[in-house]
């Protein structure tokens, strides 16, 4: 900044003053610099006892080109996340987007390059390749015919599994994990392959169930020549499955086990099924509803972020709205850029005009985003809870009397842990040209403590097995402890009650990492933390807006019953819930429901269906 500010005396520029008063040369040299051109520069340095000056010479070459080299720098080490919000991604002037040079661009079939083939959507393409019959010639059709045949084939499979709206040159970092999923089953449909395995985690995640038989007969082809194996929870999904086995009877350490197995006639009579119950003809799930009288407010005027087509839509101040629709149809579109944006901002986002979201003492944004990019992160730090159990370490009488304070029992901090493996109880080693291995400390044997601190026990536990638990023992281990207790039974009720304490928050799937955030809000709002108790009392509430996203991905029916209680407890204590949902359950509680479609993409974006459900 000493550099810039003599550059300013240089250029008769006044730097000191806000942004938008710069006219747009003093702009331009701020941000791009002044190429070649050398300044004597006096800098005036502080630095605790020391102060003074420091005379050099300097190029001025810009904000924009100090951040890129903070960047690359920082990106070389796994850093620059922080300097990343600062930056964005602008086409390519040269090839505008393409990717191409001129002369690729240049070779045209019907009229189109490869560029303009590749935006167009499965559906649109798919068109073009079956008029080629009509444009090309009888041997150029002839030549052509396998790879058209092999395209049509492949883009027909996008369209029965759902994904008939993503484009060919759609970047894959913008995909969902459904999506990506997908994807990758399509790819092996098109091969010739006999006698493979294929496990398959969760497919129908982030299905309308309008896509989910044409998901399942894409699965029976596959399986036609091959094993198919699917972690599934979707009930038409586990219906059609030739064998079913499931794995209980809890989770955690009280799972592992296997209950029953078998064909569905044999496993729907399985008294020992868990799961068989809810699969039943005649089930009915229990869930509180009781007619809610919704106060409307929220009045979005022409929204427009991405596929979404100019559509006014109101919505209640109170209890469950599910937007649902199927993929790409813009349901995120308008919960997260058009909603949440623009309450982040307070101004309209993606739309005319959007009223009385003041209404509300905050809005909550819970995506299936990660919760944290540092693996020293975990549940127990997420959620604030650490502290009180270093607390109770830092209390015990061999603690006292060894003078180990609360801090010794960190594995973020000096003191107690490993400096080794810096508490994170293994140790990366970096492969040059293959991916990073993390080994087990040799020091700590992956305990993440010096040994001294693991002789102070608590409960007869170490600091390190409390780390290790589950949240279904923790929550009998810390049965003393009622803040503990009730943070742990409310983790059970939102059905994740299978992870464990000191779990890496880089290691949560999408939901998890969600349910987690919903935890952490309820934890935030209670005064004692308990479940159905877990907001304060009417008079000293503040009513918030929650925005989920599929809050029942990789759920069993049994922890989506759990999750819809804790749903009822929010709406029952005056809050709303935005909810982007494909499960019938949910949808069937809800108090209001909005749909969007008829498809995906650009046949998406119209407002289908808004009214009490």
């Amino acid at each position: 900044m000493a550099i810039l500010d003599e550059v300013g005396k240089n250029e008769n520029i006044n730097f000191d003053v806000p942004w938008n008063i710069l006219d747009e040369t003093a702009q331009k040299i701020a941000l791009f610099g002044t190429g070649d051109i050398e300044y004597n520069v006096n800098w005036k340095y502080k630095r605790k006892h020391r102060e003074g000056t420091h005379h050099f010479k300097g190029k001025w070459l810009g904000l924009v080109n100090h951040i890129d080299d903070e960047y690359y720098r920082k990106h070389d080490k796994q850093g620059g996340e922080n300097v990343a919000a600062l930056m964005k991604e602008v086409k390519c002037s040269h090839c505008n987007g393409t990717r191409l040079n001129t002369e690729a661009l240049q070779y045209k079939i019907s009229g189109k390059n490869i560029a303009k083939l590749s935006d167009l959507e499965a559906t649109e393409s798919i068109k073009y390749f079956e008029n080629l019959n009509i444009i090309l010639s009888v041997n150029e059709y002839k030549i052509a015919s396998e790879i058209i045949r092999s395209c049509v084939d492949k883009l027909n499979a996008m369209v029965k599994i759902g994904l008939g709206y993503l484009s060919i040159n759609r970047g894959t970092m913008t995909l969902s994990g459904g999506e990506g999923r997908r994807l990758r089953l399509i790819s092996h449909l098109g091969g010739e392959l006999i006698g493979i395995t294929y496990v398959l985690d969760e497919p129908t995640v982030g299905l309308h169930s309008k896509d989910t038989q044409n998901l399942i007969t894409l699965i029976k082809q596959l399986s036609e020549k091959n094993t198919v194996v699917t972690v599934e929870h979707d009930e038409d999904v586990i219906k059609s499955a030739d064998y079913i086995i499931e794995l209980g009877p809890g989770a955690g350490d009280e799972g592992g086990k296997i209950i029953a197995k078998g064909g569905i006639n044999d496993f729907l009579e399985n008294s020992k099924s868990l799961t068989s119950k809810y699969l039943q003809k005649n089930y009915r799930f229990n869930y509180p509803k009781n007619k809610l009288e919704l106060k409307f407010g929220i009045e979005i005027k022409s929204a427009f972020a991405n596929n979404l087509k100019n559509f006014d839509v109101s919505l209640p101040l109170n209890g469950i709205t599910v937007f649902s629709g199927i993929s790409g149809s813009g349901k995120s579109s308008l919960l997260f850029d058009v909603i949440a944006r623009s309450a982040s901002v307070n101004r309209p986002v993606n739309c005319e005009n959007i009223t009385a979201l003041e209404q509300f003492d905050s809005i909550i944004k819970m995506d299936q985003s990660a919760i944290g990019k540092n693996p020293l992160s975990t549940l127990l730090t997420f959620l604030s809870l650490y502290e009180h159990i270093r607390d109770l370490y830092a209390n015990t009488e061999i603690a006292i009397t060894n003078k180990l304070k609360k801090s010794h029992f960190s594995y973020n901090t000096k003191g107690g842990r490993c400096e080794t493996c810096k508490g994170q109880g293994q140790i990366k080693v970096s492969m040059d040209f293959l991916s990073d291995v993390w080994i087990t400390c040799a020091d700590c044997n992956g305990k993440r403590f010096k040994n001294d601190l693991l002789k102070v026990k608590w409960n007869n536990y170490s600091i390190s097995e409390i780390l290790e638990l589950k949240v279904n023992k923790a929550s009998e281990i810390f049965k003393s402890e009622e803040k503990l207790k009730k943070a742990f039974e409310l983790l059970i009720d939102l059905g994740l009650g299978h992870l464990k304490l000191g779990q890496s928050a880089t290691t949560f799937s999408g939901g998890e990492a969600q349910r987690l955030k919903l935890a952490k809000e309820l934890l935030k709002k209670s005064k004692d933390t308990c479940l159905p108790a877990c907001l304060p009392n009417r008079q000293a509430r503040q009513e918030c807006l929650y925005l989920l996203d599929e809050p029942t991905t990789g759920l069993h029916f049994y922890d989506i019953e759990k999750l819809l209680k804790v749903l009822f407890v929010l709406r029952d204590h005056g809050h709303s819930l935005y909810i982007i949902e494909h499960h019938p359950w949910l949808i069937k509680i809800a108090d209001y429901l909005i749909e969007l479609g008829p498809e995906g993409g650009e046949k998406g974006g119209y407002l289908l269906k808004s009214q009490r459900t």
